[in-house]
C-alpha cells in the first residue's frame, strides 16, 4: 500500500489519498483550520482518524484495547 502512496508523493502529490480526500473537500490549505468551513463529511473523517490515532497510542506501546 505504501508504494503507490511513496510513486504519487515524488510525481504528483493531488494523486496520493490525502491529496484525493483534500479534493473531495475542497480544502482551503491556506486555512485548513478553519473549523466553520469543515464540512460534515470532513468532520466524519477527522473525527475517525482522530479516534484511530487515540487507540493507537494507547494499544500499541501498553496494549489496552485488544
Amino acid at each position: 500500500m505504501a508504494g503507490p502512496e511513496v510513486y504519487w508523493a515524488a510525481v504528483n502529490a493531488r494523486n496520493t489519498i490525502s491529496g484525493e480526500v483534500w479534493g473531495l473537500e475542497h480544502l482551503d490549505l491556506a486555512h485548513p483550520l478553519d473549523f466553520a468551513a469543515w464540512t460534515p463529511l470532513h468532520w466524519a473523517i477527522a473525527v475517525v482518524v482522530w479516534s484511530l490515532f487515540a487507540w493507537l497510542s494507547v494499544h500499541l506501546p501498553f496494549g489496552w484495547l485488544r
